[in-house]
């Protein structure tokens, strides 16, 4: 009787959510953790060459891989462990999603930038000093990995930090970047 009474709530919300109006909107909430990928263990494979329609060399490849506390070290060359890091990507996983130190794209600097928050909406902005990001949720990520069809995607502008569009995809993380003189391509997510 007892596991009666506890299915019972349920069937009935069950049946009166049959019974709502087909042009009824839904909320949908997204969080940054399911897009951003920095979990134990995560790595990924990434060209930085600008050509997409041939395979890149081995020791080409920029690998990456997820060190904790929202730090990827990203590394050239046929194995991460064998080579010295070239860029690094530190965020802040808090209310904010945002950068607070980096070595990438050319840029070098230490700072809390925000991309957004840690529930992404089309449409929502975050502004600094001398930064400013716009999200866009949905579209395609296109890599040379693959299409990616549930991305969030941040455009930044200003002089604090790597300007540029940042494209993260659904239970992957960060797959496309590019600042108009340099693009980050995943060539593969381990």
């Amino acid at each position: 009787m007892v596991q009666v009474r506890r299915i019972l709530p349920l069937c009935v919300l069950l049946v009166l959510g049959c019974d709502k109006d087909e042009n009824q909107a839904v909320a949908i909430t997204n969080y940054i953790a399911d897009y951003h990928g920095l979990e134990d263990g995560a790595a990924w494979a990434y060209r930085d060459d600008g050509i997409t329609d041939e395979s890149p060399a081995e020791s080409d490849l920029l690998r990456a891989r997820y060190l904790g506390d929202g730090v990827m070290d990203f590394r050239r060359g046929s194995r991460w462990a064998d080579a010295r890091s070239e860029a690094i990507l530190d965020f802040d996983l808090d209310v904010e999603f945002k950068l607070q130190a980096w070595d990438f794209a050319g840029v070098e600097g230490e700072e809390d930038l925000a991309l957004g928050t840690d529930q992404p909406a089309q449409g929502q902005s975050v502004i600094a000093d001398d930064w400013f990001c716009s999200t866009q949720m949905g579209g395609l990520g296109v890599t040379y990995y693959g299409i990616f069809e549930d991305i969030v995607q941040y455009d930044c502008e200003g002089a604090a930090g790597p300007a540029g569009t940042f494209i993260f995809a659904n239970g992957v993380g960060l797959v496309h970047f590019t600042d108009g003189d340099y693009t980050l391509d995943l060539v593969a997510p381990w």
